[in-house]
């Protein structure tokens, strides 16, 4: 199954949609959308203002990770790492106490 993000004129089209009181199952219909879909974009993208396409659209592209992020384990912290991991030190105790929060134990099982 592929995934594809809401475009802006399926945005606006909820947005008009919604002012005119449809339901989510009935704009669903209309944009040939999951209504799941619908119901998480009026939940995560609504304001005081209600549901409004062009906020709605700002709050996706910030949601967007940066390209380039890479990740914080510089070669220092890989060494503590692996010496912890030497000594049978699990990825949680590792990440809680030697790291203090920097890396995700879900890093160090990478």
């Amino acid at each position: 199954m592929s995934y594809h993000h809401l475009s802006t004129s399926e945005r606006g089209s909820i947005e008009a949609l919604h002012k005119i009181g449809y339901s989510v199952r009935k704009i669903s219909m209309e944009i040939h959308r999951h209504p799941s879909t619908i119901a998480r974009e009026l939940r995560r993208n609504s304001c005081d203002n209600g549901y409004i396409a062009d906020t709605a659209e700002l709050f996706q592209q910030e949601r967007i990770p940066a390209p380039g992020t890479r990740c914080k384990c510089t070669k220092e912290i890989k060494a503590q790492i692996e010496a912890k991991l030497d000594v049978t030190w699990s990825p949680e105790q590792i990440a809680h106490t030697v790291m203090k929060e920097q890396v995700c134990f879900k890093t160090i099982y990478r």
